[in-house]
């Protein structure tokens, strides 16, 4: 009965090290895991894995704001502006990583007017 639980996270873990044995260079598995990972009450586990994905894709705006999100999620907020900034010089009309740099910016205290400067910016680079 103890180990029906580890059942699912060992298929899972299965699964991920199947896929990436197929596809090295496919940053979803890592994404997955890392999702599975954070949702399991692990999230510095899980952002090792984000790291990873983001290795494997660094051009993804998706991977840098849910590797934010894990950042700012654990207090960790200067960190986490970057990868959103970094997800709005990858697509400047990203409405999660503006809604979330906006956050972590109102979290540090600088305002919404910082934001705002920082959205300006990040399109004319």
């Amino acid at each position: 009965m103890a180990n029906q639980g580890r059942m699912p996270e060992r298929r899972a873990k299965s699964c991920r090290v199947l896929a990436l044995h197929f596809k090295p260079g496919y940053a979803l598995p890592q994404i997955n895991w890392g999702v599975a990972l954070a949702q399991q009450g692990k999230p510095a586990e899980a952002i090792d894995h984000y790291r990873q994905a983001l290795r494997l894709k660094p051009h993804s705006a998706e991977v840098h704001i849910i590797w934010g999100t894990a950042l700012a999620d654990r207090g960790r907020l200067a960190e986490p502006s970057e990868h959103f900034r970094q997800a709005l010089r990858i697509k400047p009309d990203h409405a999660a990583a503006q809604s979330s740099l906006l956050n972590v910016l109102r979290r540090l205290g600088t305002g919404k007017e910082d934001a705002a400067h920082s959205r300006k910016g990040e399109k004319t680079d």
